[in-house]
């Protein structure tokens, strides 16, 4: 649900990289190899952090990341909300990621990804003009080493 607001900080380009980096897939032909290296922060390896959630204590959890090019996959310790993601990253940091789960969409609405830090958010209702800023479920996670 945070698409409404998202686009203050880099929706646009995240969604010109996906259509990109689709349109590229479709062209090219099988070939193997390692995957394009990533768009953006590195962001593939072992991550561990805090699942945040309005009414509940915040739960800790592990996660794999893979990143091929703009596009970046989150597997993690939860299950449900969270558990799995689909999405692109772009140069700058910003990720925008769909939830396996319910099909909501988690973005760096707060913070920008680093090589070693992600915060990811989704909105716990969507947001209605004039009314105060829903409240946010937030994964916020540190690389391991």
């Amino acid at each position: 649900m945070l698409r409404e607001h998202w686009g203050r900080t880099c929706c646009t380009t995240v969604w010109m990289a996906l259509a990109v980096g689709v349109a590229l897939a479709a062209g090219c032909g099988g070939g193997g190899g390692g995957g394009a290296p990533p768009v953006g922060p590195d962001l593939r390896g072992q991550w561990a952090g805090v699942i945040t959630q309005p009414g509940s204590p915040a739960t800790s959890l592990t996660a794999t990341i893979g990143q091929d090019g703009n596009a970046v996959t989150i597997h993690t310790s939860l299950q449900g909300i969270g558990a799995a993601f689909t999405g692109a990253s772009t140069d700058d940091g910003c990720l925008s990621l769909t939830d396996g789960f319910d099909g909501e969409t988690w973005t760096t609405f707060r913070r920008k990804t680093t090589p070693t830090r992600i915060q990811i958010s989704d909105f716990t209702r969507a947001p209605v003009l004039g009314e105060p800023q829903p409240a946010l479920r937030t994964i916020d996670m540190q690389r391991t080493l």
